[in-house]
């Protein structure tokens, strides 16, 4: 027949193993949910980044061509304006030289805008992983798995029960069994 206190240390353990187990899967349910929260929340970030980049290249085309048809206009006006004026060759010449000169430093401060805006998109998105790394990496889980819990109830079950019984041996025993030892 079984000793009562021994039979309550037992099921005691296997509460203790149930509540745990229990525990685990909460926690790591929860984790879970954060995991597919801050994909989530990654994906919906790079969407937006994606989208203002898309808007300020696009910004930084029209500003392109908005400049070549300037250029374009006012080297018609020069031509015009100097044919129409008697003036010719090299004056009108260099009038349309400077023009296309502030416009290539013009073109190039475009270019160079879309390149930060570029660079500027690439860290932000670095910036977006590193977020959704930390957030995923620093969501707790849970530390024991099925397995440990059973063993630790075991081993617990069984200090209880040789020192009740006053067989230290018997104890010793089953702990090297829930280790996989014995």
């Amino acid at each position: 027949m079984c000793d009562p206190v021994i039979g309550l240390t037992i099921a005691s353990g296997v509460a203790s193993v149930g509540a745990g187990i229990e525990q685990s899967r909460a926690v790591n349910s929860s984790a879970r949910q954060s995991y597919r929260s801050a994909l989530e929340s990654s994906a919906s970030q790079n969407v937006g980044l994606d989208r203002r980049y898309i808007e300020e290249a696009e910004s930084f085309n029209q500003q392109g061509y908005d400049l070549a048809l300037q250029q374009a206009a006012a080297s018609a006006s020069a031509r015009n304006s100097g044919a129409a004026g008697g003036v010719a060759g090299r004056t009108i010449s260099a009038l349309v030289a400077e023009q296309a000169r502030v416009g290539a430093r013009n073109a190039s401060r475009i270019q160079s805008s879309r390149d930060n805006a570029k660079v500027a998109l690439e860290a932000d998105k670095r910036g977006v992983q590193v977020q959704t790394r930390d957030r995923i990496q620093n969501t707790p889980t849970a530390s024991y798995g099925i397995s440990d819990l059973l063993i630790q109830g075991l081993q617990t079950g069984a200090q209880v029960a040789g020192v009740r019984q006053g067989n230290t041996r018997h104890a010793e025993r089953l702990e090297l069994l829930a280790r996989g030892e014995g």
